[in-house]
């Protein structure tokens, strides 16, 4: 009996055992999947689920597990009107697929719309069609590996687009470009730019490059004004150049660039700050001691605050 007994505390201790490692690995494979319930969506195909519209399909979400290359359908089938419809949009879909190390985007897609591909830490390499008209906020947000894009003659806007890409050091922009309000802030990587002439807005485009040194601006009559924040925090920037066409300048346009030690405006006409900002000088050229202007404009910029407040005017 008490043999019995024995045996029957063995086997139940293996039982408690087997149990255990059981549920460790469930516990294990929990860290390691995350669950995907696209049931709210017209088509789901190849871990991707799409929204029919009357334009066409647009991908909303995907399988966070998706890894490696990323091949992006340019239709899908939609058994309800058992029509197939074009890939025309991308919004918030692969939003923190971190084992996505490249994509493929169809040619039938125009917009790359808000977050897209935000926090995809292990993207590297994007193709980026003739299609594209529109690369929304955030698109490509914090992609941390992304390393070098580029964006064809197709797109106008690229606002918010690589926003914190703090290994982007190569940018390839054709001229066609409209807007770029915030399009590389905090873009760490980055150490030069040549903004398009297409270009009319750039927002606070540049905030936070710290390692921007220099940056061309474009010549377009459209493009007016620099808003705050333009080159905020752009530490390594030296010199700038103002094209003729700005005729207004916001605070904060060049707060705290630190090492910015001289300043050639364009203009025969002194930019006006926003609202007679008196504060200007300090935030605008914190450092600055030089002004170079057009020759025959001395007039207009001492007699404009703060342009006056530069301790050497040199017409050129």
């Amino acid at each position: 009996m008490k043999t019995f007994r024995l045996i029957g505390m063995a086997l139940l201790a293996i039982l408690v055992s087997v149990n255990f490692a059981s549920c460790s690995s469930d516990d294990e494979e929990d860290e390691e999947y995350t669950q995907w319930n696209p049931e709210d969506y017209d088509v789901i195909t190849n871990n991707m689920a799409f929204t029919i519209t009357n334009e066409g399909a647009i991908l909303e979400s995907a399988n966070p597990n998706l890894a490696g290359h990323i091949e992006i359908p340019e239709e899908v089938y939609y058994e309800g009107t058992k029509t197939s419809y074009p890939v025309i949009a991308i919004y918030y879909a692969m939003n923190n697929c971190t084992k996505i190390t490249s994509v493929s985007i169809p040619n039938t897609v125009e917009t790359i719309g808000d977050d897209a591909f935000r926090d995809c830490t292990n993207l590297n390499n994007v193709v980026i069609p003739n299609s594209v008209l529109y690369i929304r906020s955030g698109a490509f947000g914090n992609c941390s590996s992304l390393t070098s894009v580029n964006i064809p003659n197709s797109v106008i806007s690229i606002a918010g687009a690589f926003s914190g890409c703090t290994n982007l050091t190569k940018i390839n922009i054709s001229n066609g470009v409209k807007y770029m309000q915030a399009a590389f802030a905090g873009c760490t990587s980055l150490t030069s730019f040549t903004v398009p002439n297409s270009v009319e807005d750039i927002g606070n485009c540049f905030e936070g490059c710290t390692n921007l040194t220099s940056v061309v601006l474009p010549q377009n009559e459209k493009f007016t004004v620099l808003l705050g924040g333009a080159f905020a925090n752009c530490k390594s920037l030296s010199t700038i150049t103002i094209p003729s066409s700005i005729k207004r300048i916001y605070k904060g346009a060049f707060e705290g660039c630190e090492k910015l030690s001289s300043v050639r405006c364009l203009a025969t006409v002194a930019p006006e700050p926003r609202e007679q900002d008196y504060n200007f000088y300090n935030y605008f050229f914190t450092v600055t001691d030089i002004l170079y202007i057009p020759k025959g404009s001395m007039d207009s910029y001492k007699n404009t605050y703060p342009w006056s407040e530069f301790k050497k005017i040199v017409e050129e």
